[in-house]
């Protein structure tokens, strides 16, 4: 017997609420030396995984280890934000062209220009939506 039974959507639902409203990061810490910068999260172009940690790369070109590991990340970024490789976490606001590559697989090219990055095909669902396909 349960009292108080919440049905699941309603949970997910605050759930959502209460990660858009707390949890979202708004800058991102990087050890420089002995002190720690804080890189606002807007001028993130993308995020690339390494073991445990993460590469942070800023729009003015700069490239930066991150004690964050994806998974943390995609948990705590903002929508503007999406997964689009086991390796890579996008900025959407970065993006200048998206090109279809082999296999069902997207060219992810920056405003930056700071390099390009290739999507997994298991992505590829959040590609489309990135373009509107679907």
């Amino acid at each position: 017997f349960v009292e108080n039974q919440v049905p699941l959507d309603t949970l997910k639902s605050k759930e959502t609420e209460l990660l858009d409203s707390e949890n979202c990061i708004t800058s991102i810490p990087v050890k420089q030396g002995d002190n720690i910068l804080l890189f606002p999260i807007e001028d993130v172009v993308y995020f690339e995984a390494s073991d445990n940690y993460s590469f942070v790369y800023i729009s003015t070109g700069e490239k930066r280890l991150c004690d964050y590991s994806l998974l943390f990340l995609e948990n705590r970024l903002s929508k503007n934000f999406s997964r689009v490789h086991r390796k890579y976490i996008v900025n959407e606001s970065h993006i200048r062209k998206i090109k279809p590559h082999l296999n069902g697989r997207y060219m992810i090219i920056f405003e930056s220009k700071l390099a390009s990055i290739i999507s997994s095909k298991g992505y590829s669902t959040t590609i489309r939506k990135l373009i509107k396909i679907e």
